[in-house]
Protein backbone atom coordinates (compact mmCIF):
# COMPACT_ATOMS: atom_id res chain seq x y z
CA UNK A 1 0.00 0.00 0.00
CA UNK A 2 1.50 3.50 -1.27
CA UNK A 3 1.40 6.95 0.93
CA UNK A 4 -1.41 8.11 -0.88
CA UNK A 5 -3.69 4.62 -0.36
CA UNK A 6 -2.92 5.00 3.05
CA UNK A 7 -3.72 8.75 2.93
CA UNK A 8 -6.97 8.10 1.33
CA UNK A 9 -7.67 5.17 3.73
CA UNK A 10 -7.16 7.34 6.69
CA UNK A 11 -9.47 9.95 5.62
CA UNK A 12 -12.03 6.77 5.08
CA UNK A 13 -11.85 5.73 8.90
CA UNK A 14 -11.32 9.18 10.21
CA UNK A 15 -15.07 9.81 8.95
CA UNK A 16 -16.59 7.04 9.94
CA UNK A 17 -15.00 7.69 13.88
CA UNK A 18 -16.03 12.06 13.40
CA UNK A 19 -19.48 10.43 12.78
CA UNK A 20 -19.34 8.75 16.08
CA UNK A 21 -18.59 11.72 18.06
CA UNK A 22 -20.43 14.29 16.24
CA UNK A 23 -23.59 13.53 17.96
CA UNK A 24 -26.57 15.47 18.60
CA UNK A 25 -27.53 16.16 22.70
CA UNK A 26 -29.91 13.97 23.09
CA UNK A 27 -32.66 14.90 25.54
CA UNK A 28 -32.44 13.13 29.07
CA UNK A 29 -34.17 15.64 31.48
CA UNK A 30 -30.22 16.93 31.78
CA UNK A 31 -30.08 20.71 31.62
CA UNK A 32 -28.18 22.45 29.59
CA UNK A 33 -26.52 25.46 29.57
CA UNK A 34 -25.62 28.02 27.07
CA UNK A 35 -21.79 28.62 25.64
CA UNK A 36 -21.04 31.80 27.31
CA UNK A 37 -18.24 34.41 26.20
CA UNK A 38 -16.23 35.53 28.64
CA UNK A 39 -13.01 37.63 29.11
CA UNK A 40 -10.16 34.93 28.03
CA UNK A 41 -9.14 32.44 30.82
CA UNK A 42 -12.60 33.03 32.63
CA UNK A 43 -14.38 29.56 32.58
CA UNK A 44 -17.65 29.04 30.87
CA UNK A 45 -20.20 26.65 30.69
CA UNK A 46 -21.08 24.42 27.59
CA UNK A 47 -20.02 22.56 24.50
CA UNK A 48 -18.73 19.07 23.99
CA UNK A 49 -15.73 17.72 25.03
CA UNK A 50 -14.79 14.25 23.11
CA UNK A 51 -11.84 12.32 24.87
CA UNK A 52 -10.20 8.87 24.22
CA UNK A 53 -9.35 7.11 27.23
CA UNK A 54 -8.34 3.44 27.28
CA UNK A 55 -11.05 2.18 24.77
CA UNK A 56 -11.98 -1.40 24.36
CA UNK A 57 -15.86 -2.77 25.13
CA UNK A 58 -17.97 -3.16 27.76
CA UNK A 59 -19.66 -5.77 28.51
CA UNK A 60 -21.46 -4.62 31.84
CA UNK A 61 -22.26 -1.54 33.78
CA UNK A 62 -21.67 -3.50 36.82
CA UNK A 63 -18.35 -2.90 38.32
CA UNK A 64 -18.92 -6.07 41.04
CA UNK A 65 -18.52 -8.54 38.00
CA UNK A 66 -17.19 -6.11 34.80
CA UNK A 67 -12.96 -5.41 34.43
CA UNK A 68 -11.31 -2.20 33.86
CA UNK A 69 -13.60 -1.39 31.08
CA UNK A 70 -16.73 -1.32 32.77
CA UNK A 71 -14.07 1.20 35.79
CA UNK A 72 -13.38 3.06 32.51
CA UNK A 73 -17.67 4.24 30.93
CA UNK A 74 -18.66 4.55 34.86
CA UNK A 75 -16.27 6.26 36.39
CA UNK A 76 -17.88 9.63 35.13
CA UNK A 77 -21.19 8.27 36.85
CA UNK A 78 -20.39 6.88 39.97
CA UNK A 79 -18.23 8.13 42.89
CA UNK A 80 -16.59 6.58 46.06
CA UNK A 81 -16.26 7.55 49.51
CA UNK A 82 -12.47 8.81 49.13
CA UNK A 83 -10.06 9.41 46.27
CA UNK A 84 -6.73 11.54 46.09
CA UNK A 85 -6.72 15.06 46.25
CA UNK A 86 -5.26 15.79 43.09
CA UNK A 87 -6.22 19.28 42.99
CA UNK A 88 -4.33 20.04 46.43
CA UNK A 89 -0.99 17.11 45.22
CA UNK A 90 -1.10 17.16 41.49
CA UNK A 91 -0.35 18.86 38.78
CA UNK A 92 -1.93 22.13 39.37
CA UNK A 93 -1.41 22.02 43.88
CA UNK A 94 2.02 21.10 44.82
CA UNK A 95 2.27 18.48 42.34
CA UNK A 96 3.46 15.68 45.11
CA UNK A 97 1.25 13.51 43.39
CA UNK A 98 2.02 12.65 39.46
CA UNK A 99 0.07 11.81 36.46
CA UNK A 100 1.79 8.48 36.19
CA UNK A 101 0.25 7.20 39.71
CA UNK A 102 -2.77 5.53 38.68
CA UNK A 103 -3.59 2.82 40.88
CA UNK A 104 -3.85 3.00 44.91
CA UNK A 105 -3.36 6.29 46.46
CA UNK A 106 -1.18 7.00 49.06
CA UNK A 107 -3.16 7.45 52.87
CA UNK A 108 -1.59 10.92 52.99
CA UNK A 109 -2.84 12.27 49.58
CA UNK A 110 -6.21 11.19 50.38
CA UNK A 111 -9.38 13.41 50.15
CA UNK A 112 -13.10 13.14 50.67
CA UNK A 113 -15.79 12.31 47.91
CA UNK A 114 -18.61 10.98 48.80
CA UNK A 115 -17.33 10.47 52.77
CA UNK A 116 -16.30 13.93 54.84
CA UNK A 117 -14.55 12.22 56.96
CA UNK A 118 -13.04 8.94 58.58
CA UNK A 119 -12.11 7.04 61.77
CA UNK A 120 -9.58 3.96 62.23
CA UNK A 121 -9.45 1.66 65.20
CA UNK A 122 -8.65 -1.55 65.70
CA UNK A 123 -12.10 -2.36 66.27
CA UNK A 124 -14.07 0.07 63.56
CA UNK A 125 -13.76 1.85 60.52
CA UNK A 126 -16.23 4.93 60.74
CA UNK A 127 -17.33 6.81 57.63
CA UNK A 128 -19.21 10.35 57.93
CA UNK A 129 -21.03 10.58 54.79
CA UNK A 130 -21.57 14.10 52.97
CA UNK A 131 -24.91 15.66 53.28
CA UNK A 132 -27.09 17.07 50.75
CA UNK A 133 -25.41 14.46 47.60
CA UNK A 134 -28.40 13.31 45.41
CA UNK A 135 -28.91 10.53 42.96
CA UNK A 136 -28.65 12.00 39.71
CA UNK A 137 -31.94 10.35 37.97
CA UNK A 138 -32.64 12.67 35.06
CA UNK A 139 -33.68 10.68 32.41
CA UNK A 140 -33.51 7.59 34.55
CA UNK A 141 -37.08 7.64 35.31
CA UNK A 142 -37.61 3.79 34.97
CA UNK A 143 -34.55 3.57 37.59
CA UNK A 144 -35.69 6.02 40.26
CA UNK A 145 -36.76 9.35 41.29
CA UNK A 146 -33.94 11.99 41.90
CA UNK A 147 -33.15 11.65 45.77
CA UNK A 148 -30.61 12.32 48.34
CA UNK A 149 -27.84 9.75 49.08
CA UNK A 150 -27.92 8.12 52.63
CA UNK A 151 -25.32 6.38 54.67
CA UNK A 152 -28.32 3.04 54.23
CA UNK A 153 -27.35 3.50 50.43
CA UNK A 154 -23.52 3.21 51.69
CA UNK A 155 -23.56 0.73 53.75
CA UNK A 156 -25.44 -1.36 50.82
CA UNK A 157 -22.80 -0.65 48.36
CA UNK A 158 -20.31 -1.87 50.72
CA UNK A 159 -22.01 -4.68 51.64
CA UNK A 160 -22.80 -5.97 47.60
CA UNK A 161 -18.81 -5.46 46.71
CA UNK A 162 -17.83 -7.63 49.98
CA UNK A 163 -20.62 -10.24 48.57
CA UNK A 164 -18.55 -10.10 45.27
CA UNK A 165 -14.95 -9.43 44.27
CA UNK A 166 -13.76 -8.36 47.85
CA UNK A 167 -15.73 -11.69 49.46
CA UNK A 168 -12.30 -12.77 51.34
CA UNK A 169 -12.55 -9.42 53.45
CA UNK A 170 -15.61 -10.93 55.21
CA UNK A 171 -14.55 -12.60 58.87
CA UNK A 172 -16.44 -15.41 58.25
CA UNK A 173 -13.56 -16.23 54.93
CA UNK A 174 -10.90 -15.43 56.75
CA UNK A 175 -10.71 -11.89 56.42
CA UNK A 176 -11.06 -8.83 59.02
CA UNK A 177 -14.81 -7.32 58.75
CA UNK A 178 -17.24 -8.25 60.87
CA UNK A 179 -19.96 -6.27 59.72
CA UNK A 180 -21.14 -3.19 57.55
CA UNK A 181 -24.10 -1.05 58.79
CA UNK A 182 -25.54 2.81 58.51
CA UNK A 183 -25.87 3.61 62.20
CA UNK A 184 -27.54 6.91 61.45
CA UNK A 185 -28.78 9.44 58.90
CA UNK A 186 -24.71 10.26 57.55
CA UNK A 187 -22.48 7.53 59.45
CA UNK A 188 -21.73 4.55 57.96
CA UNK A 189 -19.58 1.82 60.40
CA UNK A 190 -17.47 -1.10 59.60
CA UNK A 191 -16.95 -3.66 62.29
CA UNK A 192 -13.31 -5.63 62.32
CA UNK A 193 -12.01 -8.02 63.93
CA UNK A 194 -8.70 -6.29 63.94
CA UNK A 195 -6.69 -3.69 61.95
CA UNK A 196 -6.28 -4.01 58.68
CA UNK A 197 -3.98 -1.85 56.21
CA UNK A 198 -6.40 -2.93 53.03
CA UNK A 199 -9.13 -1.30 54.70
CA UNK A 200 -8.23 1.67 52.15
CA UNK A 201 -9.72 -0.65 49.40
CA UNK A 202 -12.98 0.50 50.88
CA UNK A 203 -12.60 3.93 50.18
CA UNK A 204 -11.23 3.78 46.73
CA UNK A 205 -8.84 1.32 46.16
CA UNK A 206 -11.42 -1.43 44.51
CA UNK A 207 -13.89 -0.35 41.89
CA UNK A 208 -16.38 -2.45 43.44
CA UNK A 209 -16.98 0.09 46.24
CA UNK A 210 -18.33 2.35 44.04
CA UNK A 211 -21.42 3.53 45.48
CA UNK A 212 -24.67 3.21 43.47
CA UNK A 213 -28.21 3.39 44.74
CA UNK A 214 -30.49 0.16 45.17
CA UNK A 215 -32.86 0.92 43.18
CA UNK A 216 -30.07 0.70 39.78
CA UNK A 217 -29.61 -2.75 41.34
CA UNK A 218 -32.72 -4.23 41.50
CA UNK A 219 -33.39 -2.45 37.67
CA UNK A 220 -30.63 -4.68 36.44
CA UNK A 221 -26.88 -3.09 37.10
CA UNK A 222 -25.36 -4.66 34.01
CA UNK A 223 -27.32 -2.22 32.14
CA UNK A 224 -25.94 1.10 30.93
CA UNK A 225 -29.39 2.03 30.39
CA UNK A 226 -30.43 1.81 34.42
CA UNK A 227 -26.87 3.27 36.04
CA UNK A 228 -27.73 6.02 37.70
CA UNK A 229 -24.57 7.64 40.30
CA UNK A 230 -24.04 11.00 42.35
CA UNK A 231 -20.86 11.87 40.05
CA UNK A 232 -20.65 14.77 37.67
CA UNK A 233 -22.03 13.17 35.01
CA UNK A 234 -25.60 10.95 33.36
CA UNK A 235 -24.76 8.45 30.94
CA UNK A 236 -27.40 9.36 28.06
CA UNK A 237 -26.21 6.30 25.82
CA UNK A 238 -23.72 3.72 25.70
CA UNK A 239 -23.80 1.93 22.23
CA UNK A 240 -21.85 -1.20 21.30
CA UNK A 241 -18.95 -0.10 18.87
CA UNK A 242 -19.63 3.46 18.41
CA UNK A 243 -19.27 5.49 21.86
CA UNK A 244 -20.30 6.27 25.13
CA UNK A 245 -22.50 9.75 25.79
CA UNK A 246 -22.88 11.45 28.94
CA UNK A 247 -24.52 14.57 29.49
CA UNK A 248 -24.04 17.00 32.63
CA UNK A 249 -25.03 16.34 35.81
CA UNK A 250 -27.09 20.03 36.63
CA UNK A 251 -27.22 19.29 40.74
CA UNK A 252 -23.63 17.97 41.20
CA UNK A 253 -22.46 18.66 44.62
CA UNK A 254 -19.06 19.27 43.75
CA UNK A 255 -16.98 22.62 43.64
CA UNK A 256 -13.40 23.92 41.88
CA UNK A 257 -11.19 26.13 42.63
CA UNK A 258 -9.57 28.29 39.78
CA UNK A 259 -7.43 31.48 40.35
CA UNK A 260 -8.72 31.66 43.52
CA UNK A 261 -12.19 31.95 42.76
CA UNK A 262 -14.69 28.85 43.34
CA UNK A 263 -17.20 27.73 41.25
CA UNK A 264 -19.96 25.79 42.54
CA UNK A 265 -21.56 24.59 39.01
CA UNK A 266 -19.56 22.72 37.60
CA UNK A 267 -19.16 20.55 35.20
CA UNK A 268 -18.32 23.19 32.69
CA UNK A 269 -19.17 21.00 29.75
CA UNK A 270 -22.67 19.87 28.98
CA UNK A 271 -21.70 16.72 27.13
CA UNK A 272 -18.76 14.09 27.12
CA UNK A 273 -18.17 11.54 24.51
CA UNK A 274 -16.04 8.42 24.75
CA UNK A 275 -15.69 7.10 21.44
CA UNK A 276 -14.55 3.30 20.99
CA UNK A 277 -11.89 3.35 17.76
CA UNK A 278 -10.02 0.51 17.95
CA UNK A 279 -7.66 1.21 15.47
CA UNK A 280 -5.00 3.54 16.52
CA UNK A 281 -4.31 5.29 13.59
CA UNK A 282 -7.59 5.85 13.18
CA UNK A 283 -7.49 7.63 16.24
CA UNK A 284 -4.57 9.61 15.77
CA UNK A 285 -6.35 10.78 12.66
CA UNK A 286 -9.28 12.06 14.55
CA UNK A 287 -6.60 14.09 17.31
CA UNK A 288 -4.83 15.58 14.45
CA UNK A 289 -8.20 17.13 12.88
CA UNK A 290 -9.33 18.11 16.15
CA UNK A 291 -12.48 15.08 16.48
CA UNK A 292 -10.78 14.00 19.51
CA UNK A 293 -10.35 16.76 22.04
CA UNK A 294 -7.98 15.13 24.44
CA UNK A 295 -6.35 11.44 23.95
CA UNK A 296 -5.06 9.69 27.13
CA UNK A 297 -2.72 7.10 25.12
CA UNK A 298 -1.09 8.36 22.58
CA UNK A 299 2.08 5.78 21.29
CA UNK A 300 5.37 7.42 20.96
CA UNK A 301 5.60 5.99 17.72
CA UNK A 302 3.23 8.96 16.26
CA UNK A 303 4.74 11.79 18.52
CA UNK A 304 6.87 12.93 16.02
CA UNK A 305 4.19 12.92 13.31
CA UNK A 306 1.95 14.84 15.37
CA UNK A 307 4.12 17.37 16.13
CA UNK A 308 4.51 18.32 12.60
CA UNK A 309 1.33 18.20 11.31
CA UNK A 310 -0.48 19.63 14.70
CA UNK A 311 2.07 21.10 16.21
CA UNK A 312 -0.59 23.11 18.46
CA UNK A 313 -0.79 20.19 20.50
CA UNK A 314 -0.42 19.79 24.48
CA UNK A 315 1.46 17.21 25.87
CA UNK A 316 2.69 15.24 28.95
CA UNK A 317 4.53 12.02 28.62
CA UNK A 318 3.91 9.89 31.69
CA UNK A 319 4.86 5.94 32.15
CA UNK A 320 2.69 3.45 32.69
CA UNK A 321 2.95 1.87 36.29
CA UNK A 322 1.32 -1.30 36.03
CA UNK A 323 4.73 -3.52 34.61
CA UNK A 324 4.11 -5.92 32.45
CA UNK A 325 5.76 -9.21 33.73
CA UNK A 326 6.41 -12.96 32.45
CA UNK A 327 5.12 -15.17 35.58
CA UNK A 328 7.27 -18.56 35.52
CA UNK A 329 5.14 -21.47 36.10
CA UNK A 330 7.08 -23.61 38.67
CA UNK A 331 5.14 -26.87 38.12
CA UNK A 332 7.53 -27.15 35.44
CA UNK A 333 10.70 -28.95 36.59
CA UNK A 334 12.24 -26.93 34.94
CA UNK A 335 11.14 -23.40 36.43
CA UNK A 336 11.27 -24.40 39.86
CA UNK A 337 14.93 -23.99 39.70
CA UNK A 338 15.25 -20.72 41.02
CA UNK A 339 18.90 -20.56 39.08
CA UNK A 340 17.41 -21.35 35.85
CA UNK A 341 14.76 -18.21 36.43
CA UNK A 342 17.52 -16.34 37.45
CA UNK A 343 19.27 -17.02 34.00
CA UNK A 344 16.20 -15.80 32.17
CA UNK A 345 16.21 -12.85 33.71
CA UNK A 346 20.09 -11.70 33.16
CA UNK A 347 19.29 -12.90 29.51
CA UNK A 348 16.45 -10.75 29.30
CA UNK A 349 17.72 -7.30 27.13
CA UNK A 350 15.25 -5.26 29.32
CA UNK A 351 16.27 -1.83 27.67
CA UNK A 352 16.36 -3.44 24.36
CA UNK A 353 12.93 -4.85 24.85
CA UNK A 354 11.44 -1.29 26.03
CA UNK A 355 12.66 0.39 23.32
CA UNK A 356 11.96 -1.99 20.35
CA UNK A 357 8.19 -2.88 21.43
CA UNK A 358 7.30 1.25 23.05
CA UNK A 359 10.16 3.53 22.23
CA UNK A 360 9.77 5.21 25.35
CA UNK A 361 9.82 3.77 28.68
CA UNK A 362 11.70 2.51 31.76
CA UNK A 363 13.59 -0.64 32.17
CA UNK A 364 12.85 -0.89 35.72
CA UNK A 365 10.12 1.16 38.01
CA UNK A 366 9.65 0.56 41.86
CA UNK A 367 7.48 2.83 42.75
CA UNK A 368 4.45 2.39 45.68
CA UNK A 369 1.87 4.39 45.10
CA UNK A 370 -0.09 2.93 48.19
CA UNK A 371 2.61 3.82 50.43
CA UNK A 372 5.37 5.74 50.68
CA UNK A 373 7.41 2.97 49.42
CA UNK A 374 10.05 3.47 46.95
CA UNK A 375 13.11 1.18 45.47
CA UNK A 376 15.26 2.48 43.36
CA UNK A 377 17.36 0.06 41.57
CA UNK A 378 20.47 1.06 43.08
CA UNK A 379 19.50 0.65 46.64
CA UNK A 380 18.19 -3.58 46.06
CA UNK A 381 21.25 -5.99 47.06
CA UNK A 382 23.89 -6.64 44.66
CA UNK A 383 22.51 -10.37 43.66
CA UNK A 384 19.20 -8.60 42.62
CA UNK A 385 20.69 -5.66 40.89
CA UNK A 386 22.56 -8.96 38.53
CA UNK A 387 19.30 -9.60 37.61
CA UNK A 388 18.72 -6.40 35.57
CA UNK A 389 22.13 -6.52 34.01
CA UNK A 390 21.81 -7.98 30.69
CA UNK A 391 24.59 -10.79 30.25
CA UNK A 392 23.73 -13.21 27.69
CA UNK A 393 27.12 -15.20 28.00
CA UNK A 394 26.44 -15.35 31.64
CA UNK A 395 22.82 -16.61 31.40
CA UNK A 396 24.16 -19.49 29.14
CA UNK A 397 26.89 -20.39 31.92
CA UNK A 398 24.29 -20.51 34.52
CA UNK A 399 21.43 -22.72 32.40
CA UNK A 400 24.79 -25.34 31.63
CA UNK A 401 25.53 -25.19 35.73
CA UNK A 402 21.94 -25.71 36.00
CA UNK A 403 22.27 -29.08 34.33
CA UNK A 404 20.79 -27.26 30.65
CA UNK A 405 24.14 -26.89 28.46
CA UNK A 406 22.02 -27.80 25.48
CA UNK A 407 18.76 -25.32 26.46
CA UNK A 408 15.30 -26.06 26.70
CA UNK A 409 11.78 -25.72 24.96
CA UNK A 410 9.07 -23.77 27.07
CA UNK A 411 6.08 -21.95 26.00
CA UNK A 412 4.61 -18.50 26.42
CA UNK A 413 1.15 -18.05 26.71
CA UNK A 414 -0.21 -14.42 25.43
CA UNK A 415 -3.27 -12.39 24.37
CA UNK A 416 -2.15 -9.58 21.28
CA UNK A 417 -4.80 -6.93 22.26
CA UNK A 418 -3.00 -6.27 25.80
CA UNK A 419 -0.60 -3.60 26.93
CA UNK A 420 -1.65 -1.96 23.91
CA UNK A 421 -1.25 -4.34 21.31
CA UNK A 422 2.08 -5.04 22.28
CA UNK A 423 2.21 -7.98 23.38
CA UNK A 424 3.12 -9.47 20.15
CA UNK A 425 6.42 -7.52 19.34
CA UNK A 426 6.89 -8.43 23.19
CA UNK A 427 7.14 -12.34 22.48
CA UNK A 428 8.90 -12.13 19.63
CA UNK A 429 11.65 -10.10 21.18
CA UNK A 430 11.66 -12.78 23.96
CA UNK A 431 12.40 -15.35 21.75
CA UNK A 432 14.88 -14.04 20.05
CA UNK A 433 16.90 -12.55 23.14
CA UNK A 434 16.37 -16.65 24.54
CA UNK A 435 17.14 -18.18 21.40
CA UNK A 436 20.84 -16.53 21.94
CA UNK A 437 21.12 -18.87 25.20
CA UNK A 438 19.30 -21.54 23.75
CA UNK A 439 16.08 -21.45 24.89
CA UNK A 440 13.61 -22.11 22.73
CA UNK A 441 10.42 -20.47 23.30
CA UNK A 442 7.20 -21.73 21.47
CA UNK A 443 4.61 -18.56 21.40
CA UNK A 444 0.71 -19.38 21.89
CA UNK A 445 -0.84 -16.55 21.35
CA UNK A 446 -4.64 -16.89 22.77
CA UNK A 447 -7.78 -14.94 22.89
CA UNK A 448 -8.50 -13.48 26.42
CA UNK A 449 -11.57 -15.58 27.93
CA UNK A 450 -9.53 -19.01 26.87
CA UNK A 451 -6.17 -17.55 28.44
CA UNK A 452 -7.67 -16.37 31.82
CA UNK A 453 -9.45 -19.75 31.94
CA UNK A 454 -6.13 -21.42 31.27
CA UNK A 455 -4.17 -19.07 34.22
CA UNK A 456 -7.19 -19.50 36.29
CA UNK A 457 -6.13 -23.18 36.11
CA UNK A 458 -2.87 -22.70 37.06
CA UNK A 459 -1.44 -25.39 34.75
CA UNK A 460 -0.86 -25.73 30.95
CA UNK A 461 1.43 -23.36 30.67
CA UNK A 462 4.83 -22.49 31.06
CA UNK A 463 4.65 -18.87 31.08
CA UNK A 464 2.13 -16.55 31.72
CA UNK A 465 1.80 -13.08 30.81
CA UNK A 466 0.85 -10.58 33.59
CA UNK A 467 0.17 -6.48 34.18
CA UNK A 468 -0.07 -6.86 37.75
CA UNK A 469 3.16 -7.74 39.27
CA UNK A 470 4.93 -7.51 42.34
CA UNK A 471 5.48 -4.10 41.55
CA UNK A 472 2.57 -3.01 40.86
CA UNK A 473 1.50 0.23 42.58
CA UNK A 474 -0.73 -1.80 44.98
CA UNK A 475 1.88 -3.89 46.54
CA UNK A 476 -0.51 -4.53 49.00
CA UNK A 477 -3.17 -6.44 47.51
CA UNK A 478 -0.59 -8.12 44.63
CA UNK A 479 1.64 -9.40 47.49
CA UNK A 480 -1.37 -11.45 48.48
CA UNK A 481 -1.47 -13.04 44.99
CA UNK A 482 1.96 -14.44 46.16
CA UNK A 483 0.99 -16.15 48.60
CA UNK A 484 0.49 -19.99 49.47
CA UNK A 485 -3.22 -21.44 48.40
CA UNK A 486 -3.93 -18.18 46.75
CA UNK A 487 -6.23 -18.56 43.61
CA UNK A 488 -4.05 -16.45 41.28
CA UNK A 489 -0.60 -17.36 41.95
CA UNK A 490 -0.07 -17.70 38.12
CA UNK A 491 3.66 -18.50 39.09
CA UNK A 492 2.51 -21.78 41.44
CA UNK A 493 5.14 -20.09 44.10
CA UNK A 494 4.73 -21.44 47.36
CA UNK A 495 6.77 -19.36 50.25
CA UNK A 496 5.42 -20.06 53.77
CA UNK A 497 7.84 -17.68 55.26
CA UNK A 498 6.30 -15.12 52.65
CA UNK A 499 3.09 -16.00 53.31
CA UNK A 500 3.33 -15.19 57.31
CA UNK A 501 5.10 -11.92 56.69
CA UNK A 502 2.70 -10.93 54.55
CA UNK A 503 -0.44 -11.45 57.05
CA UNK A 504 1.99 -9.76 59.67
CA UNK A 505 2.31 -6.49 57.63
CA UNK A 506 -1.74 -6.19 56.98
CA UNK A 507 -1.78 -5.82 60.45
CA UNK A 508 0.55 -3.92 61.17
CA UNK A 509 -0.69 -0.20 62.15
CA UNK A 510 2.65 1.34 62.54
CA UNK A 511 3.68 2.49 58.63
CA UNK A 512 7.46 2.68 58.63
CA UNK A 513 7.21 -0.70 60.14
CA UNK A 514 4.31 -2.17 57.75
CA UNK A 515 7.00 -0.51 54.79
CA UNK A 516 9.94 -2.41 55.90
CA UNK A 517 8.39 -5.75 56.02
CA UNK A 518 7.01 -4.87 52.98
CA UNK A 519 10.37 -4.11 51.50
CA UNK A 520 11.90 -7.05 52.11
CA UNK A 521 8.65 -9.46 50.82
CA UNK A 522 9.38 -7.14 47.85
CA UNK A 523 13.40 -8.41 47.68
CA UNK A 524 12.49 -12.12 48.43
CA UNK A 525 10.22 -11.69 45.20
CA UNK A 526 12.71 -9.96 43.01
CA UNK A 527 15.47 -12.88 44.04
CA UNK A 528 13.46 -15.58 44.04
CA UNK A 529 12.53 -14.86 40.17
CA UNK A 530 8.77 -15.26 40.51
CA UNK A 531 8.25 -12.76 37.49
CA UNK A 532 10.10 -11.16 35.04
CA UNK A 533 9.71 -7.47 35.24
CA UNK A 534 10.30 -6.15 31.65
CA UNK A 535 9.95 -2.75 31.94
CA UNK A 536 6.85 -0.02 31.99
CA UNK A 537 5.32 1.36 28.68
CA UNK A 538 5.45 5.00 27.84
CA UNK A 539 2.62 7.11 27.26
CA UNK A 540 1.83 10.79 25.68
CA UNK A 541 -1.33 12.21 26.74
CA UNK A 542 -2.36 15.23 23.96
CA UNK A 543 -4.67 17.79 24.09
CA UNK A 544 -5.73 20.70 22.17
CA UNK A 545 -5.18 23.95 23.68
CA UNK A 546 -8.75 25.54 23.99
CA UNK A 547 -9.21 22.01 26.44
CA UNK A 548 -8.75 24.34 29.26
CA UNK A 549 -7.91 23.99 33.06
CA UNK A 550 -6.54 20.23 32.28
CA UNK A 551 -2.67 19.96 33.33
CA UNK A 552 -2.37 16.32 31.59
CA UNK A 553 -3.55 14.12 34.55
CA UNK A 554 -4.11 10.82 33.80
CA UNK A 555 -5.88 9.28 36.92
CA UNK A 556 -5.73 9.89 40.54
CA UNK A 557 -6.44 6.50 41.70
CA UNK A 558 -7.75 3.53 40.17
CA UNK A 559 -9.40 5.89 37.56
CA UNK A 560 -10.94 9.03 38.68
CA UNK A 561 -12.56 9.73 35.24
CA UNK A 562 -15.39 12.04 36.30
CA UNK A 563 -13.15 13.82 38.95
CA UNK A 564 -10.41 14.91 36.13
CA UNK A 565 -13.17 16.07 33.90
CA UNK A 566 -15.66 18.32 35.89
CA UNK A 567 -13.57 21.56 36.52
CA UNK A 568 -12.83 21.09 32.49
CA UNK A 569 -13.91 23.94 30.57
CA UNK A 570 -13.83 24.50 26.45
CA UNK A 571 -12.85 27.76 24.94
CA UNK A 572 -15.22 27.84 22.02
CA UNK A 573 -13.74 31.23 20.81
CA UNK A 574 -10.19 29.62 21.23
CA UNK A 575 -10.87 26.20 19.29
CA UNK A 576 -12.52 28.38 16.55
CA UNK A 577 -10.08 31.01 16.13
CA UNK A 578 -8.22 27.68 15.03
CA UNK A 579 -10.28 26.77 12.82
CA UNK A 580 -12.10 23.92 14.08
Amino acid sequence: MTRTDRSFLAVAMLAAALALVALPLGATGAEETAMEAAPDGTPTHGGKLTMYYWGGEANTADRTTGGWQTNQYTEAVVESLQDSDFEKFGARGTGEYTVDVTRAVPEKFLGPVLATSWEVTNEQITFTIREGVMWAANGKDHVMESREMTAADVAFSLNRALDSRMGSARAENGGYIESVEATGPNTVVVNTNGFNALWLRLGKWSSSTAIVPPEYVEAGAASFDNLVGTGPFIVDEYVVGSHARYLRNPHYWATTTIDGVVYDDIPFIDELVLPIIPDESTRIASLRTGGIDLNFVVSTSFEDTLERSAPELQKVKWVENWTPALALNQNNPILANKDVRRALMIGMDMETLVAGAWGYGTAYMFSDSSTDLSMPLDTLPPETQELFNYDPEKAKQMLADAGYPDGFKIDLVYNLQWTGGTWGDMANIFASLWGEIGVELELRAMEPTAMMALFNSLEGYDIGVMTAPWNNPNTLGVIDQYTVGHGGNRANYENQYLTDRYREALKTVDNTEREATLRELVNILLDDVVTIPIGNKGQNVMWWPWVRNYYGEVACGVWCLGRHIAPIWIDQNMKESMGY
